[in-house]
Formats: C-alpha cells, sequence, structure tokens
C-alpha cells in the first residue's frame, strides 16, 4: 500500500512541475497571433496553436481596430500582438476563459485568412 501511495504523490508532483514548466513559457513569451472577437460579455482571444480561449484586456488601438475591420459583434478578426497571459485560471464573464492576457500592443490586425495558424513561429 505503501509503494501506491508513493507512485501517487510522484505522479502528481510530476503533473505539478509540468504544469508549471508550462505556465512559465507562457509567461516568458510576448508576441502573439491569433483571434479576438468582442461582443456582449465577450472579449476573447483564441491563440494560434491553441484551444484555450483567453479573456482580453484590450486597448484602444485593439477595440479601434477591431470595430474597423469586424462593424458586428461577434466577428473574428485575426491579430498578432504584444501581451501577457496569466496563469491558468477562470476568468472573465462567468470565469469561462481560461486566461486573461494584457495587449501590450497591437502589430497587426486584418481579416481572417484560412492560413492563418498555418505559418510556423510565434
Amino acid at each position: 500500500m505503501e509503494m501506491k501511495t508513493f507512485l501517487v504523490v510522484c505522479g502528481f508532483l510530476l503533473l505539478s512541475v509540468q504544469a508549471q514548466t508550462q505556465n512559465t513559457a507562457l509567461e516568458s513569451r510576448t508576441l502573439w497571433r491569433g483571434y479576438v472577437s468582442f461582443g456582449f460579455e465577450t472579449s476573447e482571444f483564441r491563440p494560434c496553436g491553441s484551444r484555450e480561449k483567453w479573456w482580453v484586456l484590450s486597448t484602444k488601438d485593439l477595440s479601434q481596430r477591431y470595430g474597423t475591420l469586424s462593424p458586428k459583434m461577434y466577428g473574428s478578426v485575426y491579430v498578432r500582438m504584444k501581451g501577457t497571459p496569466t496563469i491558468m485560471g477562470k476568468y472573465g464573464h462567468l470565469g469561462a476563459y481560461q486566461r486573461q492576457f494584457a495587449v501590450q500592443g497591437v502589430l497587426e490586425a486584418r481579416a481572417p485568412r484560412s492560413d492563418d495558424c498555418k505559418v510556423k513561429g510565434y
């Protein structure tokens, strides 16, 4: 019984270290690309290469660009931007988002294309 308990504890420790490593890698990265969408109780960033949805702390620049490119709520706009994600948690409306993303600058905003997230890199 003691060996089984030891293995379970080791498994949890390994998962914890792996999760912390992933969080640290995300927190140290500053350039991001993906899709933003805004609407009623929606402020969403979906990074390329991830299934996660992040709550966006937008800037005036991003909001203006979004409004020009997507006059209707909930439309997707492709972006490349600088910013910082938080650790995993529950953020935004009803805690529906896995992270929160603080935008620090918008490098590009445009209508989405089918190959946006197929490009290698950040």
